[in-house]
């Protein structure tokens, strides 16, 4: 399916929940290291742009605004590697030497 909602609708609502989460557990922004986000698509994690996700709405994007907005460092990855280093972490793949994620 393709999403039709658009990518600042979206960091709207993330930014909103980011706000109430810090607030209900009496953080201030300035604790968070920042706040990290699983891309379907192509991502340039340096540039903080996302470069190609065709069943998004918004097919590239670029992050910079909204880490402004946020008030917090923002970190883009593609959904596949984050579910793959969390499984390496956390996960079922801990005490494996090789392992190949496939989403």
């Amino acid at each position: 399916f393709r999403s039709q909602t658009s990518m600042e609708d979206i960091l709207k609502k993330v930014k909103i929940n980011v706000d109430e989460m810090l607030h209900t557990h009496g953080y201030a922004a300035s604790d968070c290291l920042g706040v990290g986000i699983s891309l379907p698509g192509i991502v340039d994690e340096e540039a903080k742009v996302l470069l190609h996700a065709p069943n998004l709405k918004d097919k590239t994007y670029d992050f910079k605004a909204f880490e402004k907005t946020l008030g917090l460092d923002v970190y883009i990855e593609n959904e596949a590697n984050v579910a793959a280093f969390a499984e390496l972490i956390l996960g079922s793949a801990q005490q494996i030497d090789h392992a190949v994620m496939v989403s």
